[in-house]
Parts: C-alpha cells; sequence; structure tokens
C-alpha cells in the first residue's frame, strides 16, 4: 500500500525565493522611509545654511559671472552627499524604527505573525537594508568625498578664491620641511608669510633650520626650472642671497 508524502504548502515569506513579495513590501517601506527622513534633515539644514550665507553664495555668483542657481547646485551637490555620509547610521536606525513601528500602527506585523511569518523573519531584510546603507556610506567616504573635499573644506564666502584659507602645516619628504604659512590665496596660487622648518638635507646646510619669507607664488615648470615655489621678500636667513643654492637630490627643486 503506497502513502503519499503530504503536501507542506509554503507560507508567506518561506518561498526559496531571494526575495519574496514580503522581502520586496518591506523594502520599499523602508526605503520610502529613509528617503523621507533623509530628505527632512539634509533640505532642513540646506534652508538654513543658505539663508545664513545667502550674501556669499549671490557674491560668489557674482565674481565667477554665473547664476546663483549654478552656485547651489555646485556647492551643495556635494554638501549633500556629505550629510549622508555623516548621518547614514542615524536614518538606518531611524528608518528601520519606523518601519517596524508602522507595520505594528496598521497591525501589518499581526497578520505576518499569524500567517507564520517569524519576528527574525520580519527583521532581517530590515537589517540587511540597514547594513547596504551604512556599507554605501562608507564607500562614498572613500571614493567620492575625497574628490569634493577642497569644495567641502571652504565656507561659502571662500568661494570667489580671493578669501584667505588657512594653510594646513605639510611636511614635504623631499625638501626634508614643514611647510606653514599665515593664509592661501588660492587663485593667485599664494602663501602669504611662509615659514619652512627645515629639517635635513642640502637644504638645512646651506639655508639653517628656518626660511620664512613674505609671500610665496607658485610657478610652472618651465626648460629653466622645475616647478615649485618662488618665495620673496626672505626675511629668514638673512643675506640669502649670498648663500650658496642647495637642490633637493630627489626633487631637483632649489
Amino acid at each position: 500500500m503506497q502513502h503519499s508524502r503530504p503536501h507542506r504548502s509554503h507560507l508567506p515569506g518561506q518561498s526559496n525565493m531571494l526575495l519574496t513579495k514580503i522581502d520586496r513590501y518591506l523594502l520599499t517601506l523602508y526605503f520610502r522611509i529613509l528617503l523621507i527622513c533623509f530628505s527632512s534633515i539634509a533640505g532642513l539644514l540646506i534652508v538654513i545654511h543658505i539663508f545664513s550665507n545667502l550674501d556669499d553664495l549671490n557674491r560668489s555668483g557674482a565674481s565667477n559671472q554665473t547664476s546663483v542657481w549654478t552656485v547651489l547646485v555646485s556647492y551643495y551637490l556635494p554638501f549633500t552627499i556629505s550629510v549622508f555620509e555623516r548621518v547614514s547610521a542615524l536614518l538606518a536606525l531611524l528608518a528601520l524604527l519606523f518601519t517596524i513601528g508602522w507595520l505594528n500602527r496598521t497591525n501589518e506585523l499581526t497578520a505576518l505573525l499569524a500567517a507564520g511569518v517569524s519576528k527574525r523573519r520580519v527583521i532581517r531584510p530590515l537589517l540587511g537594508a540597514s547594513l547596504c546603507v551604512i556599507l554605501a556610506a562608507a564607500a562614498m567616504r572613500e571614493t567620492v568625498i575625497p574628490r569634493y573635499q577642497d569644495l567641502l573644506d571652504r565656507k561659502p564666502g571662500e568661494l570667489v578664491g580671493e578669501a584667505p584659507r588657512p594653510v594646513r602645516p605639510t611636511y614635504d619628504p623631499l625638501l626634508f620641511a614643514l611647510i606653514q604659512g599665515r593664509h592661501l590665496i588660492a587663485s593667485r596660487q599664494e602663501i602669504v608669510e611662509p615659514n619652512l622648518r627645515i629639517q635635513g638635507g642640502p637644504i638645512l646646510s646651506s639655508l639653517g633650520p628656518k626660511v620664512i619669507a613674505k609671500q610665496a607664488v607658485f610657478l610652472s615648470a618651465t626648460d629653466q626650472r622645475p616647478a615649485g615655489f618662488l618665495l620673496t621678500d626672505v626675511m629668514t636667513p638673512r643675506n640669502i642671497d649670498a648663500k650658496s643654492s642647495a637642490v633637493a637630490p630627489e626633487s631637483g627643486q632649489v
């Protein structure tokens, strides 16, 4: 006598498919809430930032001979990406909590549990979506944001390029020198009051441990000299014209 094996029907959410209808519904709800939360936070920050710097933005547009809308798009598009990277973890948490709260309020969670879908099965696609959001923010931080870091470091009043910007102390391993300065004028490629602290190499033996000038202007390379900064009105060391020239062995810079 042959016994037929009883047929086991798949309950909702227990299919072998990669994404079931329940998963797609939960993910759609999750990313919809995520978009609403991000739009609210980013929109509020952008509106406050625009009205706080409206005069500087108008001045930047007039200086670059472009419309204010062009300035807004070129500045606030990277700014929006930066906001997403900074609040991505908070957005993922809010979207997860609001999705669960919405399912509970509309009794959809009760219906899923009554259909045999466990709470763990409901949470699993939401946790996966949260992980994807955090990984996307990390990828933007490593690949996208560095391309606009110079723009993001500026204030709206510094978009014109004539506004002085702080100089970050930078060590040049080819010259064995720590390069500092009072401020930088990007449009003229000029460092005001450059201060070089020489820590080794032929420049140290020729010029001493410190070189201070009133101005350093970047010059492009020509047939007679390599590219580099030309220091004028050198205050330290004194009588620099009487000192012998020193050439860095690797860079060939004087």
